[in-house]
């Protein structure tokens, strides 16, 4: 057995007993990122089935290969029955079941589709989704997203490396991560699990009102939270009671700000990638917010610019924030020292900041809300959601608590 197929069977095993439902009734949708990734789904739903599952979907959720679909095919030709068949999704929400989103690195499509052929791809997906966001958005249908290698990306991260050298290092790092390369793997993820849990816990129990950000390279930054927000981390339970992991790895805590009270300058720590931008890379720069609103960008080069303000502009709500999140310095994906071109492992790196939408469940009953109740509660209901890291060694964090001032991150440590 080669060293991919014992990393593949090793994961698929963790993800089908760590991360889906333990009611197995509940019908699961496994959605891969690339056609590259469905031997891997494959192997999850047989393994699922198993350990008793019965319905179990696989959907190609790949954006670039739904693009280049539309590219090579004509206008009337496009139908239902190929990337846009979104029945199993709808009848999942209305099953209170759950997903498993296999994650990938994938390239910007390279052409400019049809505006005619994008119409009729979301025409042909919204007719079909009428209670897959309701659901999705509430916890009723849950989900947890895993990453996974494929050879393109690695060899993007590693080009000196022959391709299958260049994988199986991406995908050690991945195992490694994930905590599935110590001695005992379940023993090492509930430890983490339970340290996790422990540092929610606590920040939920100072009841911060304001985080108050600064370091060498010029932050200066004030934060204001909702009252009774909660933090989140990757451990967390559904609409119904049940326990559910978000994302797989994940060492952050992260709540949502007020959005409209954001006052100050941030400064990155490490490169942007623009994905709408043909994965162009901003790497460094600085925002200046009042009342809440990006008023200023920092940065040296005029497309840094262009490119941050076209972000910026996606809809009224895109320049403020959604998320604030704790990091430490010396995570598993930190210590790899490797821009990998995707959120969910390059925010596991550095404390971040997110503009764009927040999360309803961050406050209580947040779930329940529709758009104009969330806005009225101070989170951000934009369209678009972008992570930048903003940690570095020197970050110091103090919150405004209701027993007084608390430093709660100092040299790359939460402090609790």
């Amino acid at each position: 057995m080669d060293q991919t197929t014992l990393y593949d069977e090793k994961y698929a095993s963790f993800l089908t007993t760590q991360c889906l439902p333990t009611n197995r009734k509940r019908p699961i949708v496994i959605l891969y990122k690339s056609k590259a990734l469905k031997p891997f789904a494959t192997l999850i739903m047989k393994k699922a089935k198993q350990r008793g599952f019965q319905s179990i979907f696989l959907f190609n959720n790949s954006e670039y290969e739904k693009k280049e679909y539309l590219d090579q095919t004509k206008l009337k030709d496009i139908k239902q029955e190929s990337y846009f068949d979104l029945s199993h999704l709808e009848y999942c929400a209305k099953n209170s079941g759950f997903q498993l989103q296999i994650e990938t690195f994938e390239e910007s499509y390279p052409k400019k589709i049809d505006p005619a052929k994008e119409e009729k791809a979301s025409y042909l997906c919204e007719k079909q989704l009428n209670l897959y966001f309701e659901y999705t958005s509430n916890l009723k249908c849950p989900g947890t997203v895993a990453i996974y290698p494929t050879r393109t990306w690695a060899k993007k991260l590693f080009p000196e490396l022959p391709v299958e050298e260049a994988f199986i290092k991406l995908y050690q790092q991945i195992m490694e991560m994930c905590l599935l390369e110590t001695e005992n793997p379940l023993k090492a993820w509930n430890q983490l699990k339970e340290n996790h849990m422990q540092t929610i816990r606590k920040l939920n129990q100072l009841k911060i009102k304001k985080l108050h950000y600064q370091n060498h390279l010029g932050t200066n930054l004030t934060i204001s939270l909702p009252e009774n927000h909660l933090w989140l981390g990757s451990f967390e339970k559904d609409y119904f009671g049940n326990d559910f992991i978000y994302n797989v790895p994940s060492y952050e805590a992260f709540t949502s700000p007020i959005y409209y009270q954001t006052e100050g300058t941030v400064f990155s720590t490490k490169p942007l990638v623009f994905h709408r931008h043909n994965n162009y890379i901003v790497d460094h720069f600085g925002l200046e917010f009042q009342h809440g609103a990006v008023k200023k960008i920092l940065v040296d080069k005029d497309k840094d610019y262009q490119i941050i303000k076209d972000f910026l502009n996606t809809d009224p709500h895109a320049r403020y924030l959604g998320e604030c999140a704790l990091v430490e310095q010396d995570t598993p994906v930190s210590k790899t020292n490797t821009l990998y071109y995707h959120a969910l492992l390059d925010e596991n790196a550095s404390c971040h900041l997110a503009l764009g939408f927040g999360f309803p469940d961050t406050i209580p009953g947040g779930i329940e809300m529709d758009k104009r109740n969330l806005l009225d509660h101070g989170i951000n209901t934009s369209s678009t959601h972008l992570d930048f890291m903003i940690g570095s060694d020197d970050l110091e964090i103090i919150a405004d608590t209701n027993k007084g001032k608390q430093l709660i991150y100092q040299n790359g440590k939460i402090k609790l």
